[in-house]
């Protein structure tokens, strides 16, 4: 029953820092000068962040804060982390993202979150790979493997720390390779290809001794005595297990050293050698037992048990198979307390104890049961039979033959299972290409009938503003020409008349004034068609215009517009709504100028929300809103707000009316293309 003491270091750990997991992965304790200038070297960086302007550097010193807590808080690491990711954010920068994300997905498997640390890296490893920096692939392959090796998945493991390797080759970074080897060769070692892991500790060894790192070359022979030991070499474990303590011992490394130990005495037991493999498992437990590891003092223990049942000493094994197992159950370690029991029931077996032998068999299978998820009920029926009459021994045959032949049933039905499996998945999967290949075409077919239509809409369009711009040719180049004719004879007959008849010479005043705000009207009209949208900041220069004319039309009232509209060239309408917005503000206006005997006009436009608003103001005689009859000009106002889904409110007293036209913006927007076309 021989158990791993394989150590695996961590790839990214300075060199008094090891990762810990069943197979003997821990971090060591620092020492307390380490720990004073990990501290140290902490509080200088407090102080770069306080003093750090640039939210880049802030962000890099809160990951170099991180990578320091690694080693004595990982709380507190996370929090920096943390920390790094809310400034990231607005940096807007790949490169940041992707380093932040490592880190985290680090200090979790550091942690022993482990899926965590794998959905983080498969979170990032696109734009990882998009961007393409070989130390950060380096590194996110790395963490990977070591997240993949410490959940138990060892095939995947390996297959994300060769990639990890050819990075490191690449980038000719030495002590990552040798770190990589170290984590390759156990991971081989965890589906049993003892001599591959061998070879890569072997490897390992070799860059670690070029480097001078006397420390990691112990790692390396360590492990390669654990796997020789497996491989039933028990001399070449021992030649490494004694090298290895040329770099080891127990003034420098102790907890180390307990690691080692179990090697020796895996050696000189497949040796033989029973009182030197005694000697080194005990030296073994004492150390778990000074660190307070008791998973690991567990497992010598039970090493030395084993060792006490081939020597005979069945007392000595009992005594500590017993207390293995009441500490196993006691620390819920499932495994070992099922290994305890297995040899409990080995040394009942032995001293003849035949119930209580079956009683330890028991437990030890059903702990077996839930540590594999295989049932092995009948497995423990044909055990506790094992050991009664002989006249039984027939029965024991034939139940073993009979699991062997459920097993080879189930075999059976297995593969028939998994033909009938693959074979559905293959029919699914024709079908569902034929499907996406018939839901693509009828994709195909909307999108071509969608820019049909857009074509032929784009056609009635042009179509529609030839004929606008057609219409408005004629009106300037016909009406309009007709019409200057007509107010250029109404003035030379008004010049003609001006000494004879007064009253006639006012009356064609009165019709050329009539005729020029006709080709006024005419101007907007031909304004309006020939856009096929009106933004704000059209609306805004004609209102310019129309205000500069009025001014210099009128001697007595001064107009001025104030805009506080942003972003006007968004706001677009069709040609029908912003001659409709124009008509209501040059209806109020001229109403002002007509009526109200005021000195001071003012027109603004002002953006509230999803409103749009427009005031006239002036400061004349005013008007009793209750009695004043809507004539045809305040009627035709609030036709065209009305039309436009708004309101036109209307306040007056003397010295001040005010005239508000309120309207959605969104509305507006929606009504667009329709009332265009």
């Amino acid at each position: 029953m021989k158990r791993s003491t394989t150590i695996r270091p961590n790839c990214f750990a300075i060199p008094t820092g090891i990762v810990r997991s069943f197979v003997v992965l821990f971090f060591l304790t620092l020492s307390s000068g380490a720990f004073a200038q990990l501290k140290e070297k902490i509080d200088s960086l407090h102080t770069a962040f306080v003093q750090a302007e640039a939210d880049s550097a802030k962000c890099d010193i809160l990951t170099q804060i991180a990578e320091e807590y690694r080693f004595i808080n990982s709380d507190s690491s996370i929090a920096y982390v943390n920390k790094a990711k809310e400034i990231a954010q607005t940096l807007q920068s790949d490169y940041m993202d992707v380093d932040i994300a490592i880190l985290n997905a680090i200090v979790l498997y550091e942690k022993g979150d482990y899926d965590n640390s794998i959905r983080l890296l498969k979170e990032i490893d696109p734009l990882a790979t998009k961007l393409g920096d070989k130390g950060y692939l380096l590194k996110m392959y790395q963490t990977y493997g070591n997240s993949y090796g410490l959940s138990n998945d060892h095939r995947q493991a390996i297959e994300y720390e060769l990639k990890a390797l050819d990075y490191a080759k690449e980038l000719k970074d030495s002590m990552a390779m040798a770190n990589l080897y170290i984590n390759i060769g156990s991971d081989f070692h965890y589906i049993k290809e003892y001599a591959k892991g061998i070879e890569y500790c072997g490897n390992a060894r070799q860059i670690y001794e070029k480097l001078g790192q006397d420390f990691y070359q112990g790692f390396a022979l360590n492990n390669m005595s654990n796997y020789s030991n497996h491989l039933n070499d028990y001399q070449k474990a021992l030649d490494y297990a004694t090298e290895a303590t040329q770099y080891w011992n127990e003034d420098n490394n102790e907890r180390l050293m307990g690691y080692l130990y179990h090697n020796f005495g895996e050696a000189y037991k497949g040796l033989k050698n029973y009182s030197q493999s005694e000697k080194y498992y005990q030296k073994s437990i004492a150390i778990r037992q000074k660190n307070e590891d008791p998973k690991d003092r567990i497992i010598t223990s039970n090493e030395l048990a084993e060792l006490y049942i081939a020597w005979n000493k069945l007392p000595n094994a009992y005594v500590i198979a017993e207390a293995n197992y009441h500490l196993a159950k006691e620390k819920d370690f499932t495994r070992e307390e099922q290994q305890s029991a297995e040899l409990l029931a080995t040394i009942h077996e032995k001293q003849g104890n035949l119930t209580q032998a079956v009683k330890y068999l028991k437990i030890s299978q059903q702990l077996k049961d839930s540590l594999q998820s295989q049932e092995q009920a009948k497995e423990v029926l044909r055990l506790e039979t094992k050991y009664e009459t002989a006249e039984k021994e027939n029965l024991i045959l034939q139940q073993r033959a009979k699991i062997t032949d459920h097993q080879l049933a189930l075999k059976n039905r297995s593969l028939w299972i998994f033909g009938l499996t693959a074979l559905a998945v293959i029919i699914g999967l024709i079908g569902f290409l034929l499907y996406k290949q018939q839901v693509l075409k009828n994709i195909k077919q909307q999108k071509d009938n969608e820019l049909k239509l857009a074509l032929e809409k784009i056609e009635t369009q042009n179509k529609l503003q030839e004929q606008r711009l057609s219409i408005s040719r004629d009106l300037h180049d016909n009406i309009g020409a007709h019409l200057t004719f007509i107010i250029s004879s109404i003035d030379t007959l008004k010049q003609f008349m001006a000494n004879r008849d007064q009253k006639l010479s006012d009356r064609l005043g009165n019709m050329s004034s009539f005729a020029k705000e006709t080709i006024r009207e005419l101007r907007d009209t031909i304004w309006a068609m020939n856009r096929p949208c009106i933004s704000i900041a059209d609306l805004k220069l004609r209102t310019a215009n129309f205000i500069e004319s009025a001014n210099k039309a009128t001697t007595h009232t001064t107009l001025s517009f104030a805009d506080k509209v942003e972003n006007d060239k968004d706001l677009l309408f069709n040609s029908k709504t912003g001659m409709n917005i124009y008509r209501i503000l040059q209806e109020a206006v001229n109403n002002a100028l007509k009526h109200a005997e005021a000195t001071r006009i003012s027109i603004s436009f002002a953006r509230q929300g999803d409103m749009l608003q427009m005031q006239v103001e002036d400061n004349g005689k005013g008007f009793d809103t209750l009695e004043m009859y809507d004539g045809n000009g305040l009627q035709n106002m609030r036709n065209r707000a009305e039309a436009l889904g708004g309101t036109l409110h209307i306040t007056s007293e003397k010295g001040h009316t005010r005239v508000i036209f309120r309207f959605p913006l969104q509305e507006m927007s929606d009504k667009q293309n329709d009332t265009a076309t």
